[in-house]
């Protein structure tokens, strides 16, 4: 991955702000979870079927 240094800066409403912060968190955790239990993803909707 090449880091780019030609992006200029923009102010970030701090709505999105707070709605990105919260989804890298929930990002975050469900990579954590995905790698504890090394699950894959299944079109299965209901544990029933897992």
């Amino acid at each position: 991955m090449k880091i780019r240094f030609n992006i200029k800066e923009k102010v970030i409403h701090p709505i999105k702000s707070l709605i990105l912060s919260k989804r890298h968190i929930i990002e975050t955790i469900n990579g954590q979870l995905k790698y504890l239990f090394r699950t894959d993803h299944t079109c299965y909707r209901c544990f029933m079927n897992f």
